[in-house]
């Protein structure tokens, strides 16, 4: 995988993350589709396995650093990294793990991938964020609403992944080439050259 153009990418896709958030937001939900998920999973489909945990902690510490929660008494922001950090390494890896089973001619696959990642990601981020509001009296966790946010922001995202790959596939042939990848039709199927199917990766 081409570090240099995956930096790229998602440098451009937080750009999107930060510009549409709010103006796609469902809502007083607050849920929008996170474009920077949806490409970890583009990524995390083909890129060798070492290479996609990476760069599910760098999107993760990207979405961690871009926000700010509210404080308990909502008179300044607390920064939190990690819990998006932890939960985009864990989507990285379930990708990592079920990509060989998954049927990526059915054009149904990427978005429902999008989807369990993206949920994934933000139950991590939850359940950590309610752990430190524990000892952590400045933060305050409604774990019950974030995790209904959760669940609508990954079905959004999914929604938004299944549009992105049909706008994208112009532009596939040439990022599989940087990547390296092969440069088949299918918007979702990026298989390393040389490969039949997705074989122990290094």
């Amino acid at each position: 995988m081409n570090w240099l153009v995956a930096a790229i990418g998602l440098w451009a896709v937080m750009g999107l993350e930060l510009g549409l958030r709010d103006g796609l937001a469902l809502g007083p939900t607050g849920a929008a589709p996170t474009f920077a998920l949806i490409y970890l999973v583009f990524l995390a489909l083909s890129a060798p396995r070492r290479a996609a945990l990476w760069a599910g902690l760098a999107v993760g510490l990207a979405l961690d650093a871009s926000r700010a929660l509210p404080s308990a008494d909502g008179m300044r922001v607390v920064a939190a990294i990690g819990p998006l950090t932890l939960g985009g390494a864990l989507a990285a890896y379930t990708t990592v793990q079920i990509r060989g089973v998954l049927n990526q001619r059915n054009p149904l696959t990427g978005p429902l991938v999008v989807a369990v990642a993206v949920f994934l990601a933000h139950l991590v981020a939850v359940a950590t964020l309610e752990m430190r509001s524990w000892y952590d009296a400045a933060l305050t966790v409604d774990a019950v609403a974030d995790l209904g946010r959760a669940g609508l922001t990954a079905v959004y995202s999914a929604l938004a992944s299944l549009v992105l790959g049909v706008l994208a596939r112009p532009i596939l042939p040439m990022i599989a080439a940087v990547h390296q990848f092969d440069p088949t039709p299918s918007a979702w199927r990026w298989v390393p050259f040389g490969r039949r199917g997705y074989g122990p990766a290094r």
